[in-house]
């Protein structure tokens, strides 16, 4: 019994504790769960900025999002980072839907950004 009830408070203590959001980290093989792209752009004249994480079943907080250890700085930041991701990764792209103050970039930028997703045989999906 006393076994039973240890086990039962090692469970209740784990779960209690903050889950925060993983960053993408170059690895050998394709993420469980892909990877989450989030975009959004301070001002009109600003640089869009992106995050990259890896893939879950919970919606990200926005402070998980635009963490400055999460933040890429313009597309040749995500580009590269996009780059160290095994061929194959399945890429998913986030949009406003998730959170208002996040955005897509002009049509010309997804583009680039999916046309170099393909060159690097990435899986990129954009949701609206």
């Amino acid at each position: 019994m006393k076994r039973t009830s240890l086990l039962f408070a090692l469970l209740i203590g784990t779960t209690a504790l903050p889950v925060f959001a993983q960053p993408v980290t170059p690895s050998t093989g394709l993420a469980f769960k892909g990877v989450e792209l989030y975009s959004w752009s301070a001002c009109t004249s600003c640089a869009w900025s992106f995050s990259l994480l890896l893939g879950t079943n919970r919606m990200k907080t926005l402070a998980e999002i635009k963490a400055p250890s999460q933040t890429l700085v313009g597309v040749p930041q995500l580009k590269e980072h996009l780059s160290r991701l095994p061929s194959g990764e399945q890429v998913l792209w986030l949009g406003p839907r998730r959170h208002r103050e996040l955005s897509l970039p002009p049509v010309e930028t997804i583009a680039d950004i999916v046309n170099f997703s393909v060159e690097r045989k990435l899986v990129l999906t954009v949701v609206q």
